[in-house]
């Protein structure tokens, strides 16, 4: 592959991950540019020396694409879909992995009345489909799938990346394969296609909610046992290994401060409501 110097790359940030993407395809980097908008540094300005990590990207005259990452190949003859779920993929990897001194967690968060709400969840759960309804319908939307807590457990950090949610979701929450960029898998949907203006900020964590998705099955938001959500925690925690024992007390002591919910969310409107419905109870 060519150096990265002979084309202009873009600058983003996302935790503490600072990482640069050139593209030399105006079609393909306009698409990168909309799924990593809400990522990008201000005035490309290159924290702490410039970006660790720099992306490369090349696409052949027959449409084939190769993805570099710092001189080495990730992947190549791919299809422009394939090579945007690769690169969305690769970028949350290094943001966790340079974000080890916060302990993250495979979950959804949003920000609903100056409060952080965390929504742990396997894939399949619903988590990234709840996540998205609730920003449509006013909450302030702080991350997916990758969400970060300072290691003190006293606030949820924003990394804004597009959502990754497949038509079924899209159908649910009234939007369109358009709203997004299209991957192999699924639509990379950016932030303002939800809501303009939704980006969240660092907030106190608020309430957990622990969503299950089964077709059909709706209800009121079941309240856990603090035993039960702290289990629930551990299995979505991400990097407790990095935070060891003092990790795992500021769990417990984030299910003894937050109120926890499990709750089905197969009608969203109905879900939404309740979330709301919880969350201003807790206040």
């Amino acid at each position: 592959m060519e150096t990265i110097a002979r084309v202009s790359a873009r600058v983003f940030v996302g935790l503490s991950l600072c990482f640069a993407i050139a593209c030399e395809d105006d079609a393909l980097a306009d698409d990168i540019r909309r799924v990593f908008a809400t990522l990008a540094a201000a005035g490309d300005d290159e924290r702490a020396g410039g970006p660790s990590v720099r992306y490369r990207v090349d696409v052949d005259p027959a449409g084939r694409c190769t993805l570099g990452r710092d001189g080495e190949t990730l992947l190549s003859g791919a299809t422009r879909a394939e090579l945007v779920d690769l690169l969305t993929w690769d970028v949350n990897q290094r943001v966790a992995d340079t974000s080890a001194a916060h302990i993250l967690f495979h979950a959804g968060a949003v920000e609903l009345g100056g409060r952080g709400v965390l929504i742990p969840g396997v894939s399949g759960s619903g988590k990234s489909t709840l996540t998205a309804a609730l920003v449509r319908r006013g909450s302030s939307y702080l991350t997916d799938e990758l969400v970060a807590m300072t290691a003190d457990g006293g606030r949820l950090l924003p990394f804004p990346k597009a959502l990754a949610l497949d038509e079924r979701s899209l159908g649910v929450l009234g939007m369109e394969p358009g709203a997004g960029c299209r991957g192999a898998g699924s639509v990379h949907v950016v932030i303002d296609a939800l809501r303009p203006g939704a980006t969240g900020t660092a907030c106190t964590p608020g309430a957990l909610v622990f969503p299950r998705y089964r077709p059909g099955v709706s209800g009121a938001p079941v309240p856990m046992t603090r035993a039960d959500a702290l289990l629930e925690l551990l299995t979505n925690t991400v990097n407790l290994g990095d935070h060891g024992g003092g990790g795992l007390r500021v769990l417990a002591d984030l299910v003894e401060r937050c109120p926890a919910y499990a709750l089905d969310v197969a009608d969203l409107d109905l879900a939404c409501d309740a979330v709301r419905a919880a969350v201003g109870e807790a206040g």
